[in-house]
């Protein structure tokens, strides 16, 4: 999944070239498409050891802020170069863990310890946020900036007047912080997750409908404006390396078709059935380093199919018990179990919509399952646990009691 020597081409070309150079877009120096054989390490090569080169293959689709972001920071440092890429990651890796500590200290504050304990035990073992999280190129605490103020914006204004446009313009921001630095990537899982806590507080507090289908229009249209912004800055960025407006706008939609379902390459046209059972199938955990460096056997993989029985099971469960009887799960709980069943749509929604990019790119797309559904569905685990032990617990002392008297 490596597309950080992007990041590194970008980082010798704005050295050498400046830090608005071909648009101040990404890229490869001495690069093309196909890739040359070795342009990974050559990269690196150049940036580490400040050697010219001759032309630079601009990569069109993201902005590629932290391009400029981390080209000022290289270029008004003395610091060497290795050890800059080492403080990129570094800073990527505490922004990916401080979006990561948000949601954890969300679930603690609703519900408890051992809800949060699940879902940090699932984020500390997800092998997927692991890679992701320290990713220069990737950025994946920007994929949770619009969800995580959503969710604390209600946190601290509970009694918020769905008239106000204050959580919208902060949308806007947070969709348009995305867009700037890790392009339209899961552009639709994104989007679709902001709406997670909104279905949670309305459950919650028991918003009328219509103030939910306000909120969510003034939202979806602080999100779509973002949108629309960040493919402006994009097609001026292409229209001055691509030669105009035509050619950038021309560019632009035929790489949504290509990514959705408009492009007739073969290697797109798998069934969605074999796109989703792909994902479905795929692998969640990977125990073996543990295995390792405890010198164990070898430990057994664990998918998402499996996380999903899980989770299905669990929610039979829990449906069933409060239909016997209706006072064990509190409102709270119905809340969480809702919110954490739409936000499966966050996922589904990039495998169908783009389609295309999720049948080549099955190194990477594990990743939306991430955004938001799995780490609700495990804070889903700790509360439904933590209340089965407490009924447990009261069972216990009344019986107690009984014997006594």
């Amino acid at each position: 999944m490596n597309s950080n020597y992007m990041l590194v081409g970008r980082l010798a070309h704005s050295r050498q070239s400046g830090v608005f150079a071909s648009g101040a877009l990404l890229g490869t120096v001495d690069g093309g498409w196909p890739a040359p054989p070795g342009i990974v390490e050559h990269q690196y090569d150049v940036y580490l050891n400040q050697l010219k080169y001759e032309s630079f293959f601009t990569y069109n689709s993201a902005i590629g802020f932290q391009g400029i972001f981390f080209s000022l920071f290289d270029m008004l440092t003395d610091y060497p170069e290795n050890f800059n890429l080492k403080i990129f990651s570094g800073v990527t890796a505490v922004l990916s863990a401080i979006m990561m500590a948000w949601l954890v200290v969300w679930f603690f504050l609703h519900f408890g310890a051992l809800p949060a304990i699940f879902a940090f035990v699932f984020i500390l073992f997800s092998e997927w946020i692991t890679l992701f999280a320290g990713d220069i190129f990737w950025q994946l605490w920007a994929f949770y900036l619009p969800t995580v103020i959503v969710f604390y914006y209600y946190l601290f204004k509970k009694s918020e007047n769905h008239k106000g446009f204050i959580l919208p313009a902060l949308i806007f921001l947070a969709v348009l912080t995305k867009i700037l630095f890790n392009g339209f990537e899961f552009i639709s899982t994104t989007l679709v997750m902001i709406y997670t806590p909104l279905v949670y507080y309305s459950l919650v507090q028991k918003w009328p409908l219509m103030k939910f289908i306000d909120l969510s229009i003034k939202i979806g249209l602080g999100a779509v404006s973002a949108v629309i912004s960040g493919l402006g800055i994009l097609i001026t960025q292409l229209s001055t390396v691509l030669g105009g407006w035509a050619p950038a706008l021309s560019y632009v939609s035929s790489t949504v078709l290509r990514r959705t379902y408009g492009s007739e390459a073969s290697s797109l046209d798998l069934s969605l059935k074999t796109v989703l059972w792909t994902y479905i199938t795929g692998r969640a955990f990977n125990f073996q380093f543990i295995a390792e460096m405890a010198h164990l056997p070898s430990l057994e993989e664990v998918s998402y199919l499996t996380i999903f029985v899980i989770f299905i099971i669990t929610s039979v469960v829990f449906v069933a018990l409060s239909f016997y009887k209706n006072t064990i799960f509190d409102l709270k709980s119905w809340a969480l179990f809702g919110a954490m069943w739409f936000s499966i749509i966050s996922a589904l929604s990039w495998f169908v919509i783009f389609k295309g990019h999720s049948s080549i790119h099955t190194h990477l797309n594990y990743i939306v399952w991430q955004m938001p559904f799995t780490i609700m569905g495990f804070a889903f685990l700790g509360n439904f646990v933590k209340v089965l032990f407490s009924l447990i617990k009261k069972k216990f002392i009344d019986s107690v009691i009984l014997k006594k008297f």
